[in-house]
């Protein structure tokens, strides 16, 4: 990314590297000392990182949840879902534990 930072006005056509640039004068670069942006404070930081650890868990936890019921079948009787029926597909395996467990055993 290149940003232009140039002397010409508002509409006025800059070189820059032999490539002919219309200068709009609102391109600055992020990276200037006018564009300083606050930083977050470790509170911050610590609760950000708390959230999205918090979420993850929620979001993922259940599918290896059903990842370790797959894992786990190996076709016996002893590991079959009520009696001959097997795991096969993840959405009527995640229907199948919240009816039959509840919604806990997915956490």
């Amino acid at each position: 990314f290149l940003y232009f930072i140039g002397t010409a006005g508002k509409g006025e056509v800059e070189t820059v590297n032999n490539l002919s640039v219309r200068n709009l004068g609102a391109m600055t670069s992020a990276a200037s000392s006018d564009a300083v942006k606050p930083k977050a404070s470790v509170n911050q930081h610590t609760f950000a990182g708390q959230t999205a650890g918090a979420l993850s868990t929620l979001c993922f936890y259940p599918l290896d949840v059903i990842k370790m019921r797959f894992m786990a079948q190996d076709g016996t009787a002893v590991r079959a879902h009520n009696g001959a029926m097997s795991y096969r597909h993840v959405l009527p395996t995640l229907r199948i534990i919240a009816t039959d467990e509840g919604p806990m055993a997915l956490l």
